[in-house]
């Protein structure tokens, strides 16, 4: 019985079976991904920058993108390039969050004036940034929705309903016209 050996030393490594096997695994791939990653590019992918996981493939050893561009990327790529990537931009704007902080506190407490004696930081932006803080800090409040159902035919059809007792409900609705009773007499005849 022949079948997929699960010693990875024992898999070809030739790219075309490796992409073979990919695309028959559906799903079980990361070890022929990591394979195929490595002897294709002979560059492990944690080792590749963030132009290289952009362009699913790393530089040669003149450091050019040259030859055919990867028709498929993997997402082992695609996946190491968003979680680099991430890293990369809170990384660079964590740096800056101690002076945004420092920006907003001399906002709330700027006492300048222009020429014309009217504040240079208004009011509103003070009242903003305020809101900012705290909405962060706190959360925003919870909003209480009240809903009141005036379905005008919910109510008819509730009207009609005929209870276990055989009579109908005490109140009548009419959406449209006049409510009249028939006489049982009438029914008789």
């Amino acid at each position: 019985m022949r079948g997929r050996s699960n010693d990875i030393t024992k898999l070809s490594k030739d790219p075309k079976q490796i992409r073979r096997r990919v695309r028959r695994a559906q799903g079980k791939i990361q070890a022929d991904v990591d394979l195929y990653l490595e002897v294709r590019y002979q560059k492990p992918i944690e080792e590749w920058d963030l132009e290289e996981l952009a362009r699913g493939r790393p530089r040669d050893q003149n450091g050019q993108f040259r030859g055919v561009t990867p028709t498929w990327i993997t997402p082992t790529v695609q996946k190491e390039a968003r979680r680099r990537l991430l890293d990369h931009a809170f990384g660079t704007m964590a740096g800056h969050a101690d002076l945004a902080i420092q920006t907003i506190a001399n906002l709330i407490r700027s006492e300048e004036v222009d020429d014309k004696g009217k504040p240079i930081v208004d009011a509103r932006t003070k009242l903003q940034a305020c809101i900012f803080i705290l909405e962060h800090l706190m959360g925003k409040p919870k909003a209480i929705v009240e809903l009141h159902d005036t379905n005008e035919a919910k109510s008819a059809i509730a009207a009609a309903i005929v209870l276990d007792d055989g009579l109908p409900q005490d109140n009548p609705i009419v959406l449209d016209g006049t409510f009249t009773e028939e006489d049982e007499e009438d029914d008789d005849e």
